[in-house]
C-alpha cells in the first residue's frame, strides 16, 4: 500500500472513520464510523496527485476537515491552480452529498 494511503488511513481513524479500503480516485466514498460500524456515516475523498489530499466528513460527530500530505511544500503557479481546482471539486461533491442526505431525510420524515 502506498505511504500516503497508510497516512490517510491513520488520519481517518483518528477522526472515527473506518473504511475497509481507501480508494484514492477523487470521488466521494461512504464508509462506517467507529460509533456506527454497520452504517455508512462517514465519507472521504482522496487524491494521490501532487499534493496528495484527503477530505473527510463524519456525520456522527459532525467532524469535517482536510489533510494535505505536502502542506509545507511550495507549489508552482500551475500546481497551485490545480490544487485550487481540486479543492473546489471536493467542495462541490460535499455539497451534493449533503443536499442528497437532506432530501432523503425530508422524504423519510413524511
Amino acid at each position: 500500500m502506498n505511504d500516503f494511503l497508510h497516512t490517510f488511513r491513520d488520519v481517518l481513524g483518528r477522526h472515527g472513520l473506518v473504511p475497509e479500503t481507501i480508494l484514492a480516485d477523487g470521488t466521494l466514498h461512504r464508509c462506517p464510523t467507529e460509533g456506527k460500524p454497520r452504517k455508512r456515516n462517514g465519507a472521504y475523498i482522496a487524491h494521490l496527485d501532487k499534493p496528495a489530499t484527503l477530505w473527510w466528513y463524519n456525520w456522527e460527530t459532525d467532524d469535517q476537515s482536510m489533510f494535505c500530505a505536502e502542506e509545507k511544500q511550495t507549489l508552482s503557479r500551475v500546481e497551485m491552480s490545480a490544487w485550487r481546482e481540486l479543492q473546489q471539486s471536493i467542495q462541490r461533491q460535499c455539497e451534493a452529498e449533503c443536499t442528497k442526505r437532506r432530501t432523503e431525510a425530508a422524504q423519510q420524515a413524511r
